[in-house]
């Protein structure tokens, strides 16, 4: 097979393949695994089969006497969602399973599931238990190998109060193996598929091309893979120039891009009362002229990994904070209605309102894109691209009751 790059001819060897399998072929990092993960459980995904495939994961992998679960119960799962993993929970949160994800074997970062308790767990049950309601809940700790445990800091409380435990409650967390658990969920959906007469349907094929991919030893199959590939040094050689330069190629990308973006807001597509400027080249303001860029304003810029729409505002000049607490007055609703969605926000950060990754192209980071993935929208589709940040951005510069709202709250500088 021959590919070429710079004008440089690549020649790769001929693969003879028995267990073809897409996945293995592939970098597949945790976010991409919990999507795949929540999509199968998803009893209102694509793949048609309601709960099914959700009663099993509760009968094979959760595998709790203490849980009860019916045909009445209204279930969602979320998938990269307030900082968690893969969410499940039912309509009024008497029932929360959190999955923490480390296929690929990612560090626990501090306090990391004390805080998924905190917030996701015990925050949103706290009432219920108050008024008697029967609560159930459980963390996931997802692991490929027994080799790798959650450590003990992360389960211990980050500062004192004495209101909360310093642990986690005994009984929430619960390890669980890829290999020997999801692999023998995922054959009981297979097996229920078969039997059904659904074996030919692409959602089988789907979940044993998953199962597959954790049959096998992951390192095993990447190094079969490379020696296949690059047993030639001056292949080798030339693919490891060419990664070298990933950097350069995904600026050059954004730049070609940028230039796009700056033609559209500040020649084709002018508002009244409204500024744009660009600083980096994936990095994109929108602003009041009469307040100036420092302002509170509209940012599209690569934040914590996401390229997301960010409401932001100069600290030294406006209180965050207090603009975040007006946001909530039913006055001041219709600008966080502007934003078609809003994910969680770490603490003491400058940022106001944020709507992380959230573009489509019909791609399996879809809703969840970071700067790298889709600079190569920017640089082949950058019209369709660009349509989706007018679209977002005119809610708010069309918008004369938005406008009107984000003037007063500029005129609250410290």
């Amino acid at each position: 097979m021959m590919d070429s790059v710079n004008g440089k001819r690549f020649i790769f060897p001929k693969i003879t393949y028995r267990d073809f399998n897409i996945l293995k072929q592939l970098k597949i990092d945790e976010t991409q695994h919990s999507l795949i993960l929540g999509f199968i459980l998803n009893p209102n995904g694509k793949h048609g089969k309601g709960n099914m495939f959700l009663n099993e994961f509760f009968n094979v992998v959760l595998a709790d006497d203490n849980f009860v679960h019916n045909d009445s119960d209204e279930w969602y799962v979320t998938v990269e969602k307030g900082r968690f993993d893969i969410s499940i929970r039912n309509k009024n949160n008497t029932k929360i399973i959190i999955i923490e994800n480390k296929s690929n074997w990612a560090e626990d970062q501090n306090n990391q599931l004390y805080r998924y308790w905190l917030r996701g767990i015990y925050q949103a049950q706290y009432r219920l238990k108050k008024h008697g309601e029967n609560v159930y809940s459980k963390i996931i700790y997802l692991s490929p190998s027994y080799e790798k445990q959650y450590t003990e800091q992360s389960i211990t409380r980050p500062i004192f109060d004495a209101n909360l435990p310093e642990k986690i409650p005994e009984g929430i967390i619960k390890p669980v193996y890829f290999r020997a658990s999801i692999v023998k969920w995922l054959e009981k959906c297979m097996s229920i598929l078969e039997e059904s007469g659904e074996k030919s349907e692409n959602i089988y094929f789907y979940i044993k091309q998953y199962a597959d991919y954790w049959r096998k030893s992951m390192v095993n199959e990447m190094s079969n893979q490379i020696e296949e590939l690059f047993n030639d040094k001056d292949q080798w050689i030339s693919f490891w120039n060419l990664a070298q330069k990933k950097e350069d190629i995904r600026k050059a990308w954004w730049e070609s891009f940028k230039e796009s973006v700056i033609k559209c807001f500040s020649v084709d597509n002018l508002v009244d009362g409204w500024d744009f400027t660009s600083s980096e080249a994936w990095e994109f303001k929108w602003f009041l002229k009469e307040y100036g860029e420092k302002s509170l304003c509209l940012r599209c810029s690569d934040w914590n990994g996401k390229y997301s729409l960010l409401l932001w505002a100069d600290p030294n000049l406006y209180d965050t904070k207090k603009i975040d607490e007006l946001l909530d007055e039913t006055k001041y609703m219709p600008i966080a209605s502007a934003f078609e969605r809003k994910d969680e926000i770490p603490p003491d950060s400058n940022v106001i309102i944020a709507e992380k990754g959230n573009y489509y192209f019909g791609d399996e980071m879809d809703g969840d894109f970071g700067i790298t993935r889709l600079a190569w929208y920017a640089h082949y589709k950058p019209d369709e691209f660009i349509s989706q940040i007018i679209n977002k951005i005119d809610k708010f510069r069309k918008n004369n009751e938005v406008t009107d709202l984000l003037k007063e709250l500029n005129n609250l500088k410290k």
